[in-house]
């Protein structure tokens, strides 16, 4: 039997994770709110038992008030046989990412795996970023040079629109008035939208990751 909790951030990588282990394995979850009213994603057959769970990302497994409210789960967990596997953003530094991490929590590394490719700075929206379907990259390189124009106002310090807000607007583009672009209503596995290739070389990493949890 293959039991994995999946530690992550919050809704959209619940959505996304989901919606990738159903393209890719046609493991259908199901969500329930669970003790704290959040959304969690669960799914179960004779060879799985699965859950991604939402977490308060890099601060539960890097400060010791955090991890000290998290290291009861993970140890009922280890007792009854369940692998808890941590899916979190690099952002600004993913080496120290790491490190803090690993040092917090004395997890191993081969449960460990920092958005967006395991190997590089970034999160969750950068590797959504790269994974745009071809027809629609123009959306992307209009936001780029809207970017690029804000910093080149003479005498404005500006805030830049997060990653979050570019993809935001790439899918309003492309659906309109709909609260399908929100993160809580998104389709990942939508072709036209996505491109879901486990060989892709932006989820190859996260498709080879996921083999050595979910398969004997």
């Amino acid at each position: 039997m293959i039991n994995v909790d999946f530690w992550v951030e919050g809704i959209a990588d619940q959505i996304f994770l989901s919606d990738v282990m159903r393209h890719w394995y046609g493991l259908a979850f199901r969500t329930k709110p669970n003790n704290a009213n959040e959304a969690l994603y669960e799914y179960s057959d004779s060879t799985h038992s699965l859950k991604i769970r939402s977490s308060g990302g890099y601060a539960d497994f890097t400060s010791q008030t955090g991890w000290h409210k998290k290291e009861k789960n993970f140890s009922d967990n280890y007792e009854m046989d369940i692998q808890n596997v941590l899916i979190l953003d690099a952002d600004d530094n993913f080496a120290k990412r790491r490190e803090d991490i690993i040092t917090t929590t004395s997890l191993s590394l081969d449960v460990l795996f920092l958005w967006p490719n395991n190997a590089s700075s970034g999160d969750l929206e950068t590797l959504l970023e790269q994974i745009t379907h071809p027809d629609h990259q123009a959306i992307l390189s209009c936001w780029d040079s809207y970017e690029a124009c804000l910093r080149a106002i003479p005498s404005k310090n500006y805030a830049i629109p997060t990653r979050k807000s570019k993809i935001y607007a790439y899918l309003e583009l492309l659906l309109g008035k709909t609260e399908k672009k929100k993160e809580r209503e998104r389709d990942y596995t939508n072709a036209d939208h996505w491109n879901l290739d486990p060989q892709h070389p932006s989820l190859n990493p996260l498709h080879t990751f996921l083999n050595k949890h979910l398969k004997p």
